[in-house]
């Protein structure tokens, strides 16, 4: 049969029949029908010749009874198939390896004893390792939620925190992996590798692994200490790289501020370098080592001070004094309180420059050149909305003029050139400057409004150290002074003294005598 069927037959056959009769309650007759009698021949479908006990918390199977009697039959042939069915059959399920079950076979063609030999091993755990702080805060990205698309400008703002925000979590770079018993039970490592973190100001732990901030501010790592800090501190430049800067409280930014830049803090700001064509707002007093050139597009506002080494072609509004220890060139400021350049060397000429109190510089206007515009003793609140109107007006009567000549080459066309798109420009054109004129009109009434509300400091002054040029407009405590000849080291009143708003500083009443020597630097 072996040579006519194969090998792989099953070890059962069939090797005789018997008659079984029965009568019929008739007739008596005889009924014959067949029964098997069989043989099995394959030991494994017997009583078990291998006996696995489970050690070591289910995590090794090992052969601890073996018959070899096995070995007796001359039909055995030792295969894994067979080792990995007996180990099936007593529940072990995993960690059935091929590298011992092929140890075990290799006995098993020798006939050795198979008491001892391990049939099956469990995958042993593996904790994590290799803690670090990951900073969660700067997963953050602002999101324009309307037009859904980063701005990029705004991208890299992720250096700030608020009140509650997760800041710090403990992760691990090499994760738990999880093991397995040889019955198929998960098995979970008993400990990880721990990382020690001390927790500092503005930081509380939540769990075992997560830090939240407890105040808004600059989360800092010094060591194995993470704290939040009122202070923020931009090591390099604020410009596309490293994002916008808003932050609620000091900054201080070692580096400069490059065009295209927004800065918006409610506290100090330090800047190291430049200020370029930007966006600054500033809650508190603002510094600058470099200079500051925001051109057309930027401008600088400071709650208080504002301290630079030179400005021009800039917009600047300063809540308190502006101090310049170079030059201020054609540009447009507003001081709550004072302007004051370096009365050594220090130059202003250009521009418009308003203040409540007084104005100081060494050299007042250009010889030669643009307009020098000064206003004395103004209310800077109301001056700034009339300056915001007037501005307002400006770029409106542009457009209006523009739209005008857009209006005059229609026109102009003949009519066999006139299509119903250009009627159709024609029409939205003239409903355009009709609706220009409207807030024109509107905006002349509200900028008279506000300069009929202009507060004048009959107090203030305008001190020039060493040249002023007659080249300048000055207007000193609501009086229109006029400078007819270039003089030097000179004081500029609203009041005439021996017939003439510009005295000579040397003319100056002996309580004036600081503010005569009083030197910016």
């Amino acid at each position: 049969l072996k040579e006519k069927y194969g090998i792989h037959l099953p070890l059962t056959l069939l090797i005789a029949t018997g008659t079984k009769i029965k009568k019929n309650s008739d007739n008596n007759e005889r009924v014959a029908d067949s029964e098997a009698k069989i043989l099995n021949k394959n030991p494994s479908q017997n009583q078990a010749r291998i006996k696995i006990t489970i050690g070591k918390k289910n995590m090794e199977a090992i052969i601890s009874e073996f018959d070899e009697k096995i070995y007796e039959n001359d039909s055995f042939r030792p295969s894994i198939d067979f080792l990995k069915k007996e180990a099936t059959k007593q529940g072990v399920i995993s960690g059935i390896k091929k590298n011992l079950l092929t140890k075990i076979k290799a006995a098993m063609i020798q006939k050795k004893n198979l008491e001892g030999y391990v049939i099956a091993q469990g995958t042993t755990p593996i904790p994590a390792s290799n803690p670090y702080l990951h900073p969660v805060y700067q997963d953050k990205r602002n999101i324009n939620k309307d037009a859904e698309k980063i701005d990029i400008w705004d991208q890299n703002q992720n250096n700030v925190v608020d009140i509650g925000d997760l800041v710090f979590e403990i992760r691990y770079k090499w994760p738990k992996k999880s093991g397995m018993d040889v019955l198929g039970n998960s098995v979970e490592p008993n400990s990880r590798e721990e990382l020690a973190v001390i927790v500092g100001d503005g930081i509380e732990k939540k769990g075992k692994f997560r830090f939240y901030a407890t105040t808004s501010g600059m989360p800092v790592i010094n060591k194995r200490t993470i704290s939040i800090s009122p202070l923020y501190i931009q090591n390099g430049n604020i410009n596309l790289k490293s994002g916008n800067l808003y932050f609620d409280g000091p900054a201080r930014i070692e580096g400069s501020i490059e065009s295209g830049a927004t800065v918006d803090v409610t506290g100090d700001l330090y800047v190291e370098g430049d200020i370029g064509n930007a966006h600054i707002r500033c809650g508190g007093t603002m510094n600058t080592k470099g200079g500051i050139v925001t051109g057309k597009g930027g401008w600088v506002q400071a709650k208080y001070d504002i301290n630079a080494e030179f400005i021009e072609n800039s917009t600047l509004l300063c809540g308190g004094t502006l101090r310049v220890k170079r030059a201020l060139i054609n540009s447009n400021v507003i001081a709550g309180e004072s302007v004051e350049i370096n009365t050594k060397d220090g130059v202003l000429a250009g521009g418009e420059i308003s203040a409540f109190q007084n104005i100081r510089t060494s050299k007042l206007g250009f010889p030669k050149g643009d307009l020098t515009i000064i206003n004395a003793g103004v209310d800077w609140r109301i001056q700034n909305a009339v300056r915001i109107r007037v501005s307002r007006r400006e770029k409106i009567s542009l457009l209006n003029e523009e739209d005008r000549g857009k209006l005059r080459e229609l026109i102009r066309k003949k009519k066999n050139q006139i299509t119903q798109k250009h009627k159709d420009m024609i029409e939205k054109l003239q409903e355009r400057l009709q609706k220009q004129r409207k807030i024109l009109d509107k905006l002349e009434v509200r900028i008279e409004e506000a300069k009929s509300k202009l507060v004048w400091n009959k107090g203030a002054r305008v001190f020039v150290h060493d040249f002023l040029a007659k080249n300048i407009k000055a207007t000193v405590g609501g009086a229109a002074i006029v400078v007819e000849h270039e003089v030097c080291e000179v004081l500029i009143t609203p009041e005439k003294r021996k017939g003439s708003h510009i005295i000579p500083l040397s003319d100056l009443d002996p309580d004036d005598e600081e503010q005569k020597l009083k030197d910016v630097s």
